[in-house]
């Protein structure tokens, strides 16, 4: 068994044990305004009881800010209420002691005009996919001709 499918198993027994079904998409998203290129990991966890937990996580970047190098991840995540929170998570290069009196930065942070787009366009490839999912129940083959 590889390392790979030890670590898919894995997951499989732990879902299981708390009645989660997770699934994980990584999608090509494209700002419409600013032009740029996202890769975002999309992960997406129900419960029995129906709950949808989704986590949008995007590309680690790299910049500097005031001489000092550092690197931002971004996620997003929607909570069970239905609203979507922004968490920053920023890490300092050498001298950001001195100047800032941090070297790491993890907080929630206000959405941005990105993020909304972002959102949206996550949500509208969700909602395709549940209904793409509901087409498949009702029009499958197999159904067919178990019917007939």
């Amino acid at each position: 068994m590889t390392k790979r499918s030890k670590v898919a198993n894995a997951k499989a027994k732990i879902s299981q044990k708390i009645g989660l079904n997770y699934t994980k998409k990584f999608i090509n998203f494209t700002d419409p305004i600013s032009h740029t290129d996202y890769k975002l990991k999309i992960e997406e966890a129900k419960n029995q009881k129906g709950e949808t937990a989704v986590k949008v996580s995007l590309p680690e970047e790299k910049n500097f800010f005031r001489g000092v190098k550092f690197t931002e991840k971004v996620r997003l995540e929607k909570l069970r209420d239905g609203q979507w929170v922004k968490i920053l998570r920023a890490r300092f290069g050498a001298g950001a002691e001195e100047l800032f009196g941090v070297t790491e930065l993890h907080e929630e942070s206000e959405l941005e005009a990105r993020d909304i787009r972002i959102i949206a366009a996550v949500e509208d490839i969700l909602s395709e996919n549940a209904q793409k999912i509901k087409v498949k129940k009702v029009a499958s083959p197999r159904m067919k001709k178990a019917h007939a």
